[in-house]
């Protein structure tokens, strides 16, 4: 059978792209080498919709997009819940993650980032969003080690890789001060052989410093270097193709919140 090939989504600071990386460790012992191809890889393979990335072509027949749907397939039976019971709570996990954490995540941190246009009223309400999530999480975690079972599971690796950039950039000190368990949770995770090796040492904010992240990141995919310029050549300012792709790309980010803004919204309306 041909090697597997992981596509990742071409954002430097994806959420997605983390989950997988990290799911990866925990499963190659089973799984064997897979080939990892950063976002360059997708233009000779336009098949693969940017916007399902990171996606998965485990043969010539299989082609997983999406970080649930190839985590789901990565990793290993144990880290899928231990009986049907465990299962459940795993998937309802990953689905918060997903459906409630990563939205308020990406309209805190990404204007930080200089990835957005700050928006004042987005940001309180995202702040607020995360303090009830963390609050949830901070009481669940009380007498336990791990979001389900007694290991790491899906469920920790998809809500520790949400809340990751937060915790980098902007949950500081007096911020994340009350939820002792959710930090000692993150911290338990993030620490773990298999994250270290796939996203490196984590080191949480002590202060936010706007437009910090846009250097030196080394969050998942590290961009290709830019060539230097020759004697003859000095550096230039950025070129109007470079500013409209810098724009279309902010652009994309504000549509993928919105997306995720009235998801959100139509779960809330459903009857429980």
């Amino acid at each position: 059978m041909a090697q597997p090939v992981l596509y990742l989504a071409p954002h430097p600071h994806s959420f997605q792209n983390a989950k997988v990386l990290v799911t990866l460790k925990y499963g190659r012992s089973e799984l064997g080498q897979v080939d990892v191809r950063g976002p360059a890889a997708g233009d000779a393979h336009s098949h693969l919709a940017t916007s399902r990335l990171p996606a998965l072509e485990a043969d010539s027949n299989r082609c997983l997009q999406g970080a649930a749907a190839v985590s789901h397939y990565l990793a290993p039976g144990r880290m899928k819940g231990s009986s049907a019971k465990d299962s459940a709570l795993v998937q309802q996990w990953i689905n918060l993650a997903d459906s409630e954490i990563v939205q308020p995540a990406c309209a805190w941190v990404f204007p930080e980032l200089g990835l957005m246009k700050h928006n004042k009223k987005a940001v309180e309400r995202a702040q607020l969003d995360l303090k009830k999530i963390l609050r949830l999480l901070d009481d669940h975690l009380k007498l336990r080690t791990y979001l389900v079972g007694e290991g790491v599971t899906l469920a920790d690796i998809a809500v520790s890789c949400s809340l990751l950039l937060p915790y980098k950039h902007v949950f500081e000190p007096h911020f994340r001060k009350p939820y002792v368990n959710v930090n000692r949770w993150f911290l338990t995770c993030v620490n773990q052989p298999e994250f270290v090796q796939a996203l490196g040492e984590v080191t949480l904010c002590e202060r936010i410093v706007p437009g910090a992240g846009q250097q030196g990141q080394q969050d998942m995919v590290a961009p290709e270097p830019e060539p230097a310029p020759t004697p003859e050549e000095p550096a230039v300012k950025k070129t109007p193709a470079q500013l409209k792709k810098e724009a279309l790309k902010r652009e994309k980010m504000e549509k993928f919140l919105q997306k995720q803004d009235k998801l959100k919204e139509q779960q809330q309306r459903q009857p429980e």
